[in-house]
């Protein structure tokens, strides 16, 4: 659930919920609309549907219990990469928006490509 986050020690990467909000750790203003303090890794259907932008806006994508919209909603306009991690288990959705840059025996990293 967090080894997205070796990514921000390796590569100063933005991790959309690393322990923002109720603890030290606060998002800077940039990252803010993306940072949620309650969050999971997206799913491959919440990726797949929220790739397009109406769908995005849908009614189940809006704020949790703290008030905070999912840090996912409009990714394809908000990130520049996304880092898939399956573990051999769960198939990456299809979405045009992304572009495999590298992989390994159990992850991909892609570009997003805007349209």
């Amino acid at each position: 659930m967090h080894m997205g986050a070796l990514a921000v020690i390796d590569r100063a990467a933005f991790f959309p919920y690393l322990f923002t909000g109720w603890t030290t750790v606060a998002p800077s203003r940039r990252n803010a609309d993306v940072a949620q303090a309650v969050a999971v890794p997206v799913t491959p259907e919440e990726l797949a549907k929220s790739a397009h932008t109406e769908q995005a806006k849908m009614p189940d994508t809006g704020p949790n219990f703290l008030g905070e919209r999912p840090y996912w909603r409009n990714w394809p306009e908000t990130f520049d990469f996304v880092l898939w991690m399956d573990f051999g288990e769960l198939a990456k959705p299809d979405v045009k928006q992304l572009i495999p840059l590298k992989r390994g025996s159990f992850f991909e990293i892609s570009r997003i490509v805007r349209h």
